[in-house]
């Protein structure tokens, strides 16, 4: 199931498929390999997949509206997916609509009106957003995972700024991402990111951190990594973190990251937690498990 928009343009204003194409390509993604009328958009941050798509245009097509033309391309974004795909989707959509003068038509029920309209962010997303998390509702099976709504799209607010922290604080620091691990023993889904000893970094608000950290022996240097709670964590590291302006977010500076390298290394962790959890799919993580009342 998927939610789809396709593009017109006015009959009186017309844009190229060549100017839509090189918009595409150079604005939002490469061409698939081998589908050159496909362009796959995947964040590798925020792990949020759509797509757009070219199909010759049928002349005879009984749905076309007066004073416009069909493009032929049309926005792909599934259903069933967590909400901040959508957050993420709409913004860049209506750039694009706006940069090049086209007009969209929503097929989906409870959209604005059935003809070629220029809709807002706000409008693309409410219409996709409720029923996304309708279905989520309906569809959540055993082979799904779940996240509370506010929790995940303060991870993906997070790993969509990840890049313009990164270059905001430079090379000297280490921004991580926020993962997402499926315990076990649950379905609920937790958050985890990364800290390596003194490597002075940005430090997210997250479930559980993997740390990092050189043992040595007699013989040998080698790395441990283990899971920790993030308030224990931070409890740990207390006298070195400082707060950073962005939301939920701390910060280790350089100086004090080499001073932690003794509390660091002594930190003890829990091996109960040493493979708690596995890396889970987006694709199976929902931000609702309960269905509607027309569902039940």
């Amino acid at each position: 199931m998927s939610f789809d928009l396709f593009f017109h343009t006015k009959a009186d204003a017309p844009v190229s498929e060549k100017d839509i194409r090189h918009y595409l390509s150079e604005r939002i993604a490469t061409p698939a390999d081998g589908a050159p009328h496909q362009w796959p958009y995947d964040n590798e941050d925020t792990e949020v997949y759509f797509s757009f798509q070219y199909d010759k245009p049928d002349p005879s097509d009984e749905h076309s509206f007066d004073g416009f033309h069909d493009t032929g391309f049309s926005f792909n974004l599934n259903f069933m997916r967590p909400d901040f795909f959508g957050r993420e989707a709409f913004p860049i959509v209506v750039r694009f609509m706006h940069d090049l003068g086209l007009y969209i038509v929503n097929p989906q029920m409870g959209a604005e009106t059935e003809q070629p309209h220029q809709p807002t962010v706000e409008a693309l997303y409410d219409t996709w957003g409720n029923v996304n998390l309708d279905f989520s509702g309906t569809y959540f099976g055993e082979h799904c995972t779940y996240l509370p709504l506010e929790k995940s799209n303060q991870s993906w607010y997070h790993n969509v700024h990840r890049k313009v922290l990164q270059e905001k604080l430079g090379d000297a620091y280490f921004v991580p991402r926020l993962f997402y691990f499926k315990p076990n023993n649950s379905q609920e889904v937790v958050t985890v990111t990364s800290l390596t000893q003194s490597v002075p970094s940005l430090l997210p608000e997250a479930d559980y951190y993997l740390i990092s950290r050189e043992k040595r022996s007699w013989f040998k240097k080698e790395w441990a990594h283990d899971f920790i709670p993030y308030d224990e964590l931070m409890k740990a590291l207390a006298a070195y973190v400082d707060p950073f302006d962005f939301p939920h977010t701390k910060i280790i500076h350089p100086g004090k990251a080499l001073d932690a390298e003794k509390t660091f290394n002594a930190i003890k962790t829990d091996p109960a937690l040493k493979n708690f959890a596995q890396r889970t799919d987006v694709s199976t993580m929902y931000n609702n498990k309960e269905k509607t009342a027309a569902h039940a």
